[in-house]
């Protein structure tokens, strides 16, 4: 399957923090109600392949210089690819939250 290496590598929890709400999104608590964030790979099918190392299917913004993309191709199954969008909905069915616009 043809696509790009999503590499990073941060020593600091705070630039983590943001290149994962960059990628992923988030759901952000309240008191009344629960949002979700739309990230980078809302839409796209991404594959964790190690510690700092996704393997998605199209191409991305590199993230304010955070991120280095490769272009490649790698032999994966389609059932291990899912978008951000789809981990958070089950993230929201398993601990039952109820998230506006998700």
């Amino acid at each position: 399957m043809e696509g790009f290496l999503v590499l990073f590598n941060s020593n600091s929890r705070k630039e983590l923090t943001k290149i994962n709400h960059l990628l992923f999104g988030r759901i952000v608590y309240t008191a009344k109600e629960n949002y979700y964030y739309c990230g980078e790979l809302e839409n796209i099918p991404y594959c964790r392949l190690t510690n700092g190392c996704y393997f998605i299917s199209r191409e991305i913004p590199n993230g304010e210089g955070l991120l280095t993309l490769l272009k490649g191709n790698i032999e994966l199954n389609n059932n291990v690819l899912l978008t951000a969008k789809e981990y958070w909905k089950a993230y929201s069915e398993r601990n039952k939250l109820s998230v506006k616009n998700l």
